[in-house]
């Protein structure tokens, strides 16, 4: 079989392929790598004789312990894998040794595998909704590892696109994924707000603006959901809504805790202000950036426009 990495970089193109049937580019991508795992697997590469090439494929396959045992007699202590196969076999009610398996497939990046033993322990666990959450949240990790492997591999515009056509296919699947977890639980207010913020990275700023609403009543939080707000309202062109946000956010936000949202805010509410003509609000605000990041865009320029000591930006 081939290695991790080449099965991983295979199924990330075939998953592409299915998007682009007809991309020249894809397929040549498909058979490199399917050339290449052949040849990893043969031990071919490198070698000068065919009693080297069985080495090398014989080293592959060999235990951590230097001693071939084929996989039927695998003792205990030799393979974590062969041991939480055993314990399943032994006592397939256990949830727990399909957990334990499945988070071990999941850091090898064997994700069919991890997906695999998940529906198994879903299926004797009668449908355990921790089970189909950890299901998800692998099949994400997948989705994640498939756009960094075609990141890596694309090589040309139409490579781009088909990265760009997964990262939208991630998008939709979390969305839904959170979608559902909050109705299930609704008093979840960083389950709101990580559903909020997908929707404003695609720009549904109105199906963001009451998954934020709902999310204030988390006080750790509660600064960055209220900047969030505020943008989510200044796109919709309530400005007066949006200055109410990043008013109350500012009062709870501290350059030690988060330098830049610190001065993004006050940055905001110093242009908010300007614009309403609330010359000192605005001057207050710029001068609370510039305490911290004397070069933060133009708030220098637009504070002694404000003071009358220079031209500042154009308008």
């Amino acid at each position: 079989m081939p290695n991790s990495r080449h099965s991983a970089a295979i199924d990330c193109w075939k998953r592409i392929s299915k998007l682009a049937p007809n991309d020249g580019f894809v397929r040549s991508k498909i058979t490199g790598l399917e050339a290449d795992a052949v040849i990893d697997r043969g031990g071919y590469e490198g070698a000068k004789t065919t009693h080297d090439v069985r080495r090398s494929a014989y080293d592959d396959y060999r235990p951590a312990t230097e001693k071939f045992v084929p996989d039927a007699v695998v003792g205990p202590g030799v393979s974590l894998e062969a041991d939480l196969l055993r314990a399943i076999r032994k006592t397939p009610a256990d949830k727990g040794n399909y957990l334990k398996l499945a988070e071990f497939y999941r850091r090898q990046k064997a994700f069919a595998k991890t997906d695999e033993i998940l529906q198994q322990a879903l299926e004797v666990t009668g449908g355990d909704y921790n089970i189909r959450q950890i299901m998800e949240d692998a099949e994400l990790e997948r989705r994640r590892h498939e756009i960094d492997l075609g990141r890596q591999l694309a090589k040309d515009e139409q490579g781009n696109k088909n990265v760009e056509a997964l990262k939208r296919e991630l998008h939709q699947r979390e969305i839904e994924i959170l979608s559902s977890r909050v109705e299930r639980y609704p008093m979840d207010a960083s389950l709101k707000y990580e559903l909020a913020i997908r929707y404003m990275k695609s720009k549904e700023y109105k199906k963001a603006i009451p998954h934020l609403q709902g999310a204030t009543v988390d006080q750790r939080r509660e600064p960055q959901v209220r900047v969030a707000l505020g943008k989510c309202f200044i796109a919709e062109k309530q400005l007066k809504l949006g200055r109410y946000q990043f008013e109350k956010a500012v009062e709870k936000l501290s350059p030690h805790d988060d330098a830049e949202i610190y001065c993004e805010a006050h940055y905001i509410l110093g242009r908010l202000c300007e614009d309403a003509h609330d010359t000192d609000k605005a001057e207050k605000a710029y001068s609370n950036v510039l305490s911290v990041n004397y070069s933060y865009k133009d708030a220098r320029e637009r504070l002694e426009r404000l003071q009358g000591t220079g031209e500042g930006p154009a308008e």
